[in-house]
């Protein structure tokens, strides 16, 4: 909801893809289904950082995965994917709801543009989007560096929902 991140490329987060002093992140460092996607520095939002702080908590060395799995599934959000549709099973009951846990982050994206009004190559180097049908803003523009996301990011707000 406050990253962007493909689900995936939120379980494969290691303790040394995060900077806490920073409070950034490297998302895609293992990969990401985008070129664009892959290696991008992101801010950690204020909401989501007391989250960040206690699963660093948990780990003891830099490799270690953010967010551990039990299962032996190779892909290492299948567990989290279920998990997903059991909750959204529960909530709407007999409910044909297309949302899935990529819906996250289409809601961010919305979230980002609608109500706090951040530049689009701001949401698109968040999301790990490209253009490349602008040559300006596609091919020759760096990405944006995670303090000018930050201040939309911590402007956003989810009615109902609480992450402590």
């Amino acid at each position: 909801m406050f990253t962007g991140a493909r689900i995936e490329a939120l379980f494969k987060l290691r303790a040394q893809d995060i900077d806490l002093q920073a409070q950034t992140m490297v998302l895609g460092a293992s990969g990401d289904k985008t070129e664009a996607g892959r290696d991008r520095l992101a801010p950690i939002a204020q909401a989501i950082l007391p989250i960040i702080e206690r699963l660093m908590d948990s780990v003891e060395a830099p490799e270690e995965f953010l967010l551990k799995v039990s299962h032996r599934n190779p892909s290492r959000s299948h567990g989290a994917v279920k998990a997903f549709h059991r909750l959204k099973s529960k909530l709407f009951p007999g409910s044909q709801r297309e949302a899935t846990f990529h819906s996250f982050r289409q809601s961010l994206i919305t979230k980002l543009a609608n109500e706090v009004q951040a530049p689009e190559h701001f949401i698109a180097d968040l999301v790990g989007h490209e253009n490349r049908k602008a040559m300006t803003m596609g091919l020759y523009r760096g990405r944006s560096r995670p303090e000018e996301i930050r201040p939309y990011l911590d402007q956003l707000h989810y009615q109902g929902w609480s992450l402590n």
